[in-house]
């Protein structure tokens, strides 16, 4: 704060040298001549004193008979004598005085704390939809209604929310809403049945009535586990079916390779910079019309010491290219990474008993294609239509 002032009043910086010294600091005590960061250096005062108490200075000096001599001039006085001819200068402080207190009753920033389970753009999202965003009018927000709304909205994924604003940035914090797990000794009532056409190996029931055997050959959507539990009394339950069940199936998989695909070949690469201002954009210069071209932007948010401010730097690089027919290299190789990938995501949980692999070779590009014997997992769960009444 004092350094503050002494801008805002001017000071200068001094040296005083010859005659007597301590008669000079005497006169200036006794005058009330606040001299500051007072040293002696070569048979020489230095010091600084306010712009008013210089003008004072002189008539002390003289009367220590010590030579008085002006380091520096700093503050606010001395920059507006220096410049009282540039009217622009003027004008331009002026203007953007008025343009920051314009911008200090919208919200330049808006970060999120506290969530685990909810990403910062999910509640961001929310917050926007209520009317909280960079650029939003002060005035108009009420945090406690908007806290309210978030949490409703966000149907039972937030236990809390507030909403701080401070100066032009807002912070939003939330504390996630976590669900005791129902202990349940049984879920929906339904059915297992086949999802593929097979032969059983296995059929353990962990809950429900085994309705097939191994050995059986079943087809897609025949009942292997009926969610239907007879009881001693003759009385029927519905229950979960529950099991572990595994069937031998013949499969097939194919991949194919193109031998010609669109390929794109690179021109230039030209970049253009944009300030935003909110979601206002300011264009820094123009791109040349035509071609096709791939476009991505960098942001940097601009900052005065750790401060975010409201304008931020968009870097935007548009890649032009043209596109071409071309033969991809090692077409085989291609498509042989292509099937091991494709095989892998199929029958990654699968035992492959047996594979047979044939593949084709023409100029439109390389056909693999197999047929495994497989052992699976079977089955998937049926709803139980249950009619009352």
């Amino acid at each position: 704060m004092f350094e503050l002032f002494r801008l805002l009043f001017g000071y200068v910086r001094f040296c005083a040298y010859g005659g007597f010294a301590e008669r000079f600091v005497n006169l200036c005590d006794l005058q009330k001549i606040k001299v500051r960061s007072l040293s002696f250096n070569e048979e020489r005062l230095e010091g600084f004193v306010t712009a008013r108490d210089y003008k004072k200075l002189r008539p002390v000096a003289k009367r220590s008979g010590m030579r008085l001599s002006c380091l520096s001039k700093h503050g606010l006085p001395f920059f507006l004598f220096k410049n009282r001819n540039r009217v622009g200068l003027a004008i331009g402080a002026a203007f953007f005085a008025v343009f920051m207190c314009i911008m200090s009753l919208f919200l330049w920033s808006v970060d999120t704390v506290g969530s685990e389970r909810l990403s910062r753009e999910e509640i961001l999202s929310v917050a926007k939809s209520f009317g909280l965003h960079e650029g939003a009018f002060i005035p108009k927000i009420d945090v406690h209604e908007l806290s309210d709304s978030m949490i409703t909205e966000m149907n039972g994924k937030l236990l809390w929310a507030a909403v701080n604003i401070s100066g032009c940035r807002a912070v939003i914090e939330v504390r996630d809403y976590i669900q005791k797990p129902e202990s349940k000794t049984y879920g929906e009532p339904c059915n297992i049945v086949a999802d593929f056409d097979g032969l059983l190996l296995s059929l353990q029931v962990y809950n429900g009535t085994k309705a097939n055997r191994e050995g059986n050959g079943v087809k897609k959507g025949d009942l292997l586990i009926s969610g239907i539990v007879e009881n001693r009394d003759l009385s029927s339950v519905f229950r979960e079916a529950r099991g572990k069940i595994t069937a031998y199936h013949e499969d097939s998989l194919s991949f194919f390779s193109p031998g010609q695909e669109k390929q794109r070949v690179y021109l230039k690469e030209d970049s253009v910079n944009y300030l935003r201002i909110f979601s206002l954009k300011i264009p820094l210069g123009f791109f040349k019309k035509g071609g096709l071209f791939e476009e991505h932007e960098s942001e940097k948010q601009l900052c005065l010491r750790g401060v975010p401010l409201p304008f931020t730097l968009v870097k935007c690089t548009r890649l032009y290219y043209k596109q071409e027919e071309k033969a991809p290299d090692c077409v085989l190789e291609r498509a042989l990474d292509g099937y091991t990938a494709k095989a892998f995501e199929e029958y990654g949980n699968t035992l492959v008993l047996k594979t047979k692999i044939s593949l084709s070779e023409t100029q439109k590009g390389v056909l693999i294609s197999s047929e495994n014997e497989c052992i699976d997992f079977i089955g998937e769960k049926q709803k139980l239509l249950i009619e009352t009444g």
